[in-house]
């Protein structure tokens, strides 16, 4: 019976989160929206209610102290803090619902482009460019599995990621 209640305060908070939510969306620029990383929790809050067992409770409690956290800074949040919110509460709610729902991590093209650079550096210093006529494969592949994850996942409402 506990667990009950748990699940339908936390329901009855999803409501408040999406009044918030569609506040900020009108309220905030695009790189204040970025840094709430107002996408990735927007697509929590609207497929909570899919989320199945004891992770469920788990989820409300990250999600509630998200929403403390950001109201503190005043939906301004810098840089830094962006990223602390990120890893503390972003990833560890993604992660139940990459589990359980599909969700998929989405880079941004440029945050695709540098690991791929990266990786094709690594590939030209050891000399496997060579055997490929110098195409940068990685980077080329990264940022098309982006494209792709971003269209097919977007439209679902199943991606979450840093910033987004």
């Amino acid at each position: 019976m506990h667990h009950d209640k748990i699940y339908f305060l936390s329901t009855m908070n999803i409501s408040l989160y999406l009044n918030i939510l569609n506040e900020l969306k009108t309220q905030l620029t695009r790189s204040e929206k970025n840094k709430i990383h107002y996408n990735s929790i927007f697509n929590f809050i609207i497929h909570y209610e899919e989320i199945k067992g004891h992770e469920k409770e788990t989820i409300a409690n990250l999600i509630e102290r998200y929403f403390a956290v950001i109201k503190k800074l005043d939906y301004r949040v810098s840089t830094k803090d962006s990223r602390e919110i990120y890893f503390k509460y972003i990833v560890k709610i993604g992660q139940y619902y990459n589990f359980q729902l599909g969700f998929k991590v989405y880079m941004k093209w440029d945050v695709s482009l540098f690991i791929g650079v990266i990786i094709d550096l690594v590939l030209l210093i050891l000399g496997v460019l060579k055997l490929i006529y110098y195409i940068p494969v990685c980077s080329i592949l990264l940022i098309v599995y982006d494209k792709v994850l971003f269209f097919k996942y977007s439209q679902q409402g199943k991606l979450y990621g840093i910033e987004y």
